[in-house]
């Protein structure tokens, strides 16, 4: 009971966090020269990779859709008003996220932790950044009315995809780093956690029989004691020749009588 409030709040949180982001991106964005998604995006992926899972990092980026969406409808974005362009685009994003941050601590698993989670967090958070563009592009010319690709590329790239992506890159590390180390969060542990738990669902799916798929079938003589179990519960080498030798003693007792 006590684990689902927590995770209510975290998501209330988060949901408000994100959605405050949002609202002051818009709002501040036609005074500036350039676009203040940064700050939506640098909330966004700090919430999905400060304790790094896939369900956290798929609801960062479904509460950036919505918050993307309900926001348009207040600041006349009739263009972002669809769902399929600023829900769907952004719930892909964590899949991304999330995928490229573990991607990126298997290939420095031999850098210092740090080091590790620095390059990790830019990493996934530029590649993110650029990802968002792309799709959300892509979904302006898919499901968007008289938008040109030539168009779109000029005002959203020169404008926004550049200075996004290296902010975030920036950003997202420094952040990420100082709220783990406020609230105490082992990401280490956290990942070896998860991977432990993937290693034990894929024991669970191995199958019982030996390599050779060969079932051990033993006789009641085969064992020891004599209950056709081995002690050791499999084939072992000893196990093999003491069969052998108790099926050659049966075969020369039958052909003794039968003579």
């Amino acid at each position: 009971m006590k684990s689902n409030s927590k995770n209510i709040v975290a998501f209330a949180t988060l949901g408000a966090l994100i959605f405050i982001a949002m609202t002051l991106d818009r709002a501040i964005t036609p005074f500036l020269p350039l676009s203040a998604a940064f700050i939506t995006l640098t909330v966004t992926f700090t919430f999905a990779l400060v304790r790094p899972n896939l369900a956290l990092s798929l609801a960062a980026a479904l509460i950036f859709g919505l918050s993307s969406c309900i926001t348009a409808i207040f600041f006349g974005k009739e263009s972002v008003i669809n769902p399929l362009i600023s829900v769907l685009p952004r719930f892909l994003l964590g899949f991304i996220i999330f995928g490229v941050y573990v991607l990126m601590r298997l290939i420095m698993h031999k850098a210092s932790p740090k080091t590790r989670e620095t390059v990790s967090l830019a990493v996934a958070s530029a590649f993110t950044a650029a990802s968002n563009t792309v799709l959300f592009l892509s979904a302006m010319v898919l499901f968007g009315e008289n938008n040109t690709v030539a168009s779109l590329f000029k005002i959203t790239v020169l404008a926004n995809a550049v200075p996004e992506l290296v902010l975030s890159a920036v950003l997202v590390p420094v952040v990420v780093l100082a709220l783990r180390k406020a609230m105490k969060i082992d990401v280490d542990k956290i990942m070896k956690k998860r991977s432990e738990k993937e290693s034990t669902l894929l024991e669970r799916n191995e199958p019982l029989l030996p390599e050779n798929n060969e079932p051990l079938l033993l006789e009641n003589s085969a064992s020891k004691d004599g209950s056709g179990i081995l002690p050791d519960g499999g084939k072992t080498e000893e196990n093999v020749k003491e069969i052998s030798s108790v099926a050659d003693d049966t075969d020369g007792k039958r052909n003794s009588e039968d003579n």
